[in-house]
């Protein structure tokens, strides 16, 4: 007998279906594309989700650029994939009755609990190259239980979603941040005499090209900033980080000049350092957050 379900239990219950995934190692779930991302979310929520296939689609194309039949032959093939499917037919599937309009298109519960992951975790980490189309793009979504749904989203805007722990989701990101694989050298070379805080300011948004910054660095290999963000105002920050073939360098805001925003000092890290520092960003905020709650 088809059983009724109150409000948000299925989106509760998609979400809650994805946590064991976790504890057995990275566990792939399904990936997207941005125009399978733009029929979930609609054109108000296109700043919700990296989409730099759909972005240099619009560059190439201009005005010749039809957003709506894109979508709608994404929505088509989803439909026939059993991605999206009416009312009705997601009820009689899952053996509960029809919540709804019969007709109304929603998500299977693979995707709703994708989806409500994405919208409700407790914190959010955002990790953008400075060149999306050619290195994509970051997002890492952690619950209350400390499991984690990380997206990585490909330069050809193919959007990959995993279930994984903490250091799973540490060890993406600081292959991102490095623009490379983290090798048996960066342990040899994390202890150095040389001084951290670097003699130099500039501005953050010219750092990447210019002489002074890269003396430092090395010829540039990777640009990214990181944003975090959480439920409660205590788990919020961002994080500009310039990757070289000499080092990895941080900028941050100049207290000297706290009354220009986009001045800036630099400080050396090392790949251990960056380590610690992504791992708290992921789970440390978590536990932030749950304190800022209690």
């Amino acid at each position: 007998m088809p059983v009724e379900l109150p409000d948000g239990v299925r989106e509760m219950a998609g979400a809650g279906a994805l946590a064991p995934l976790a504890r057995s190692g990275p566990s792939p779930l399904l990936t997207l594309t941005d125009e399978e991302m733009l029929v979930l979310y609609g054109n108000a929520g296109k700043e919700q989700f990296a989409s730099p296939w759909l972005d240099r689609l619009a560059v190439d194309r201009g005005q010749s650029f039809d957003v709506g039949m894109l979508m709608a032959t994404a929505r088509r093939s989803m439909l026939a994939r059993g991605m999206i499917a009416p009312e009705v037919v997601l009820a009689a599937a899952e053996k509960r009755t029809v919540a709804v309009d019969p007709q109304l298109m929603s998500a299977n519960l693979l995707i709703t609990g994708v989806l409500t992951r994405r919208n409700h975790s407790v914190v959010r980490l955002e990790a953008f190259s400075d060149a999306p189309e050619e290195r994509g793009a970051h997002h890492v979504f952690v619950d209350r239980d400390g499991t984690v749904l990380h997206e990585q989203t490909s330069p050809d805007g193919l959007h990959h979603f995993m279930m994984q722990g903490v250091a799973d989701s540490v060890g993406l990101l600081r292959s991102f941040v490095l623009g490379r694989e983290v090798t048996q050298d960066d342990a040899s070379s994390s202890d150095t005499d040389e001084e951290a805080v670097l003699d130099w300011r500039g501005n953050t948004d010219a750092a990447a090209t210019d002489p002074a910054l890269l003396e430092h660095s090395g010829s540039l290999v990777a640009e990214t900033r990181i944003y975090l963000s959480g439920q409660t105002p205590a788990v919020k920050g961002e994080l500009h980080l310039v990757s070289g073939r000499n080092g990895l360098l941080i900028l941050q805001p100049d207290a000297e000049h706290s009354d220009d925003e986009g001045m800036a000092t630099a400080q050396k890290v090392s790949v251990d350092e960056l380590g610690d520092m992504l791992e708290y960003l992921v789970g440390g905020a978590a536990e932030d957050d749950a304190d800022g709650r209690s």
